[in-house]
């Protein structure tokens, strides 16, 4: 989470509003005296805070609040323009009429977090958002368009849930995202919105209720997904688990300002291609378990994969490298791997080189150097690939990650 902290306060009058989505009247916190976290001018940036308790005008002080309008929107973040990049932030329990979060801004790898918009976007509107997170974000007022977003570009981001609000991505253009869970009444695909690559619970929440030409907008885009939720597993964080339906289809090509860490600082690609979403699912348990389950993978290149047959394919240029601790029971572990095409594998313990394979199929010793701790390391160079078999271990092996 960002450690610096922008608190604002709300409005000591504040608005009243009908909540439509919950049938309910609720205390916005908007006022003529409410306060915003940032306004950012033209090309200014902001990195590494947290924005919480921020507000904005409410409609009856702010005009209409709508495209333009500088004291309804934008709670935690309010930009002259999309120039302005918000990087590496939090943001929670934000109102505004519009853009309950960020207003006209591009944000990047930034978590939107209970936040909340009367007009449009709970989290976000009008603004460009590149591996971000969402969850708990609600549009609750009479316009309640964009639950989630409203205008503009979501890339590489991950929907975790939230509370209600029609058309929780209206108008947007939406690319690898993954969409798990939206509870209250909502059309994805209103307005132009587009989708490709994109993954979707489609057994939760309001996706249960989309009409059928909504449903069939999105059925019908490039490279979307439509899973149960069951077929969707993320951890705590929400980064998919090796096994779920959006790992390994993303398409790069459609993605800007996606670099080579994932929202929380994870590998942003193991096994050869990037996941639907702002995670990462980490592959190196998997590798691990399809060398040795003992075995614990600490580092991989990217273009590594698992082949069908459940091997771990290394191209040139890439490496696996592992720990390995060694009760002292035994001092040496068998490799099989499969050399195919021009290259080398080599093997190194401890950074030293122990072993070269060429081309052909191996089962070959390696010695090991310490009673205790060894690290094992495989790499490729040259035409072709290698692909690691199962290491045998004799017996009395403990390993563990460094």
């Amino acid at each position: 989470a960002a450690a610096t902290v922008i608190e604002a306060a709300p409005a000591t009058v504040r608005d009243q509003a009908k909540n439509t989505a919950f049938q309910s009247t609720i205390d916005t916190g908007m006022g003529k005296d409410a306060i915003r976290g940032v306004y950012l001018q033209a090309n200014a940036a902001v990195e590494g805070f947290t924005f919480t308790n921020c507000f904005t005008r409410g409609a009856s002080d702010a005009g209409t609040g709508l495209h333009g309008d500088d004291d309804g929107c934008g709670a935690g973040v309010r930009a002259a323009s999309l120039s302005c990049v918000v990087r590496d932030c939090v943001f929670v329990g934000n109102t505004a009429f519009r853009g309950g979060g960020v207003y006209n801004a591009t944000a990047v790898n930034c978590v939107f977090d209970g936040n909340a918009a009367l007009y449009g976007g709970g989290a976000a509107s009008d603004a460009n958002l590149y591996g971000c997170l969402t969850k708990n974000n609600v549009c609750a007022g009479n316009g309640r368009w964009g639950g989630l977003f409203y205008y503009g570009t979501v890339d590489s981001c991950t929907v975790l849930d939230s509370l209600g609000g029609a058309n929780s991505l209206r108008s947007c253009s939406t690319v690898n995202t993954l969409v798990l869970g939206c509870l209250g009444d909502w059309d994805w695909a209103v307005g132009p919105t587009n989708y490709a690559h994109c993954c979707f619970a489609n057994d939760v929440g309001g996706f249960v209720q989309d009409s059928a030409a909504h449903r069939t907008a999105i059925e019908s885009g490039d490279g979307n997904i439509l899973a149960p939720l069951a077929e969707l597993p993320v951890d705590d964080a929400g980064r998919p688990f090796v096994g779920n339906a959006a790992v390994d289809r993303a398409d790069a090509a459609l993605s800007a300002h996606v670099g080579d860490r994932d929202l929380l600082g994870g590998q942003r690609v193991y096994n050869g291609t990037r996941d639907i979403g702002a995670l990462e699912a980490d592959w190196r348990t998997a590798y691990a378990r399809d060398v040795n389950r003992r075995l614990m993978v600490s580092a991989v290149s990217p273009a590594v994969v698992e082949t069908a047959e459940r091997h771990v394919r290394l191209v040139d240029g890439t490496s696996l490298v592992a720990t390995l601790r060694n009760a002292g029971a035994v001092d040496k572990v068998r490799i099989r791997a499969s050399v195919l095409g021009g290259g080398t594998l080599t093997v190194r313990v401890n950074g030293e080189a122990v072993q070269t394979l060429s081309d052909g199929e191996h089962e070959t010793p390696v010695a090991l150097a310490s009673p205790e701790t060894d690290e094992l390391s495989f790499a490729y160079a040259g035409d072709g690939f290698a692909d690691l078999g199962r290491l045998s271990l004799d017996r009395g092996f403990l390993l563990i990650v460094r």
